[in-house]
């Protein structure tokens, strides 16, 4: 496993992965109602031989679908909050600046290098940073640090040095 890889394409998909939570939401809401609409089944007209599904096979089916749609909203959480934990704090320290903004407008906004490098000619301009500007290979050297890290941090992987 390329841990660094793996980082970005969860990064890459981390908006995909809060939509999916929305729509995993909304699903439960919607068996929910669909499953209190759902009237007492009256089998005395029912045939009595063998095979065929049960009248109340929809009511299970919804009810299971229910359980794993809870269950796949508690795993989808928990990613986000590794990654959301990953992700804080990365340009905390001395030589970390930029490190988790630059990780941020890469990989989760989806930035091209001509965007980023204006939203840092504003961030200057905000700050009075006049002699700051950086090159691309700074950029990229920043963001590549900070993917680094982030990995380690979201891994959990000991024993790397930054």
């Amino acid at each position: 496993m390329d841990y660094i890889k793996e980082a970005i394409e969860y990064l890459r998909h981390y908006n995909d992965l809060k939509i999916s939570l929305e729509s995993l939401k909304y699903e439960v809401m919607q068996i929910d109602a669909e499953v209190k609409s759902i009237k007492a089944i009256d089998y005395s007209g029912q045939p009595h031989g063998s095979g065929g599904k049960s009248p109340d096979d929809l009511l299970v089916n919804r009810v299971y679908r229910k359980q794993k749609a809870i269950q796949e909203i508690k795993l989808t959480k928990i990613k986000l909050a590794k990654l959301n934990e990953a992700l804080n704090g990365l340009s905390d320290g001395e030589d970390n600046y930029l490190q988790e903004e630059l990780v941020r407008w890469f990989y989760i906004d989806h930035k091209k290098l001509s965007q980023i490098k204006k939203k840092l000619e504003q961030k200057n301009v905000e700050h009075n940073f006049k002699d700051k500007e950086l090159s691309d290979r700074q950029i990229y050297k920043i963001r590549d640090k900070g993917i680094k890290r982030m990995a380690i941090r979201f891994f959990g992987i000991k024993g790397f040095g930054d």
